[in-house]
């Protein structure tokens, strides 16, 4: 696979059952379903979903 540059921001792929393809920041397959998250179910009724949250990956 080709390395992407996605400019600092977090990219997720997720099927249309929530399955997680890949994440530009963690191993796709450490992640739960995204299939009841408000994002997902906006990107796939609508074409475009987004969601900001705290994933505590950041605390020190």
């Amino acid at each position: 696979m080709e390395s992407v540059d996605f400019g600092g921001v977090r990219a997720t792929l997720v099927a249309p059952d929530g399955t997680v393809f890949f994440d530009s920041d963690v191993d796709a397959a450490t992640l739960e379903n995204h299939a009841g998250r408000p994002e997902t179910a906006s990107a796939f009724q609508t074409g475009d979903g987004e969601s900001d949250r705290d994933s505590g990956r950041w605390v020190t």
